[in-house]
């Protein structure tokens, strides 16, 4: 009975601690792949998080990355760190905008308590649709 007590104690306590504990991730790169049939321009990717202002939630951007503009057919990268994330949940958001003026904004991934859950994301920008995938 002492063993299964233990054991219980010892995963709703391991539970309890926040990935970026155990992870050491302290940073997430993002690559985008341009498919748009045009150069992006001021491409940014930043952390999205929750925050009170004046007594009501709004999504806020918290941290950025600038990757600039990415030539058609070319792949960029970029890097989050965790400056001045809050421990709390959270997403990315991509902005960018084409040269022939289309602009691109597309929020995806998740951070738990302040923490990246993986080491990279990867985003194709087409014409009409942006695809992502965990790496």
């Amino acid at each position: 009975m002492k063993t299964i007590i233990c054991a219980f104690l010892a995963i709703v306590v391991g539970s309890c601690i926040s990935p970026s504990d155990y992870s050491g991730r302290d940073s997430i790169d993002i690559y985008i792949e341009n498919q748009t049939g045009t150069d992006l321009i001021s491409v940014k990717v930043f952390v999205v998080q929750s925050t009170q202002i004046n007594g009501k939630y709004q999504n806020t951007r918290i941290d950025s990355g600038q990757i600039g503009t990415i030539a058609n057919m070319k792949t960029a990268k970029g890097t989050l760190f965790e400056n001045k994330i809050l421990g709390i949940d959270g997403s990315y958001q991509m902005t960018a905008l084409g040269k022939n003026g289309k602009s691109y904004s597309y929020q995806f991934g998740y951070l738990t308590n302040g923490a990246f859950l993986e080491t990279a994301q990867y985003l194709t920008v087409k014409k009409d649709t942006i695809l992502t995938r965990r790496l």
